[in-house]
């Protein structure tokens, strides 16, 4: 749940997963009967809805994205007819709502097929090539958590990917409990194994990815939303934590780090792009290594961002200068 990155209170928080519980046998519906192309005008219109429920948070993006505006990068963000920074906000909500009709979808026999277009799977196979696995690092789009995994899965690339045990759209004991797993079932279709680190366990979790990596699989994780040590890189007009983890990995194992962005693009199709491997100075010093990789990383990362805004759940994190 992206919402848990600004201050939210316990009452909202029994808000949204009551108004979920609700939702749920309405979007079944509209996911199994409603034709896809119909998807966008429904999503969009409860966005706007849930954007005024949640006044703050929609605030807070406005502000975060209209200040990337103001930097000099607002000519590249405009989505929509309406005022820039509300148009993104109001379709970072509605792409929301798109994935759960997706993730909804995929229980109907035939499951969801969407119209995907995968690029630099040579980078994942040179990599394989050389035995040591490799880390593919997600930048956080709404479009990585399905239709990524599908069109990966679908190219014959599965991976073992490390999710928090409360992975999930809701972090409270009910959402944990009932309504994550309406999600995390479809999910692992697409995933050979789903690698959990409970708080207070780390070192089980890692001592699994060095294995994986050892037994030359491919991994999967999210550059955003996780815990553990962290780098303030420079990104966009301000700051963006990027965690320094998949780096300190990469560097042990030999193991390549492989940024991979998916967007929608204007044509419906998911574009699922997975780019070179990030240098990694193997023998340097271990914080200028990792500080380098993660801002070569968020320099790979901001034009998708710049492209796509109204797709990028990394707002939620993002911090303006000043």
């Amino acid at each position: 749940n992206h919402d848990e990155a600004t201050p939210a209170s316990v009452r909202s928080n029994i808000v949204s997963d009551l108004l979920f519980t609700l939702l749920l046998p309405i979007l079944s519906l509209l996911a199994w009967f409603l034709p896809q192309q119909c998807w966008s005008p429904v999503t969009h219109g409860l966005g706007g809805f849930i954007a005024r429920i949640y006044r703050a948070t929609t605030a807070m993006l406005v502000q975060r994205i209209g200040h990337a505006q103001r930097g000099g990068i607002g000519h590249a963000l405009r989505e929509g007819n309406g005022p820039l920074p509300e148009a993104a906000a109001i379709a970072l909500r509605a792409g929301k709502y798109q994935q759960h009709l997706q993730i909804l979808r995929d229980y109907r026999p035939g499951g969801w097929r969407p119209a995907t277009r995968l690029s630099g799977t040579e980078h994942i196979d040179q990599a394989l090539a050389r035995s040591h696995g490799a880390i593919l690092w997600f930048g956080d789009f709404i479009t990585d958590r399905l239709a990524a995994r599908i069109a990966l899965s679908q190219a014959g690339y599965r991976t073992a990917h490390l999710a928090d045990p409360r992975h999930g759209p809701w972090n409270t004991a009910f959402g944990v409990r009932y309504l994550n797993p309406v999600f995390t079932r479809i999910e692992d279709r697409y995933i050979r194994q789903r690698i959990l680190h409970p708080p207070g366990d780390e070192l089980r979790a890692i001592w699994t990815l060095h294995q994986e990596l050892k037994s030359n699989h491919l991994l999967s994780l999210n550059a955003l939303g996780g815990t553990g040590q962290t780098v303030r890189t420079p990104f966009l007009d301000g700051y963006l934590p990027l965690p320094v983890g998949p780096i300190h990995l990469a560097a042990r194992s030999k193991a390549p780090i492989l940024p991979v962005f998916s967007v929608r693009t204007s044509s419906g199709v998911i574009d699922v792009n997975v780019g070179a491997p990030l240098a990694i100075d193997r023998n340097g010093d271990r914080h200028q290594t990792a500080t380098l990789a993660v801002r070569a990383f968020a320099d790979r990362l901001s034009p998708f961002v710049l492209a796509y805004p109204g797709q990028w759940y990394g707002w939620f994190s993002y911090e303006p200068a000043g």
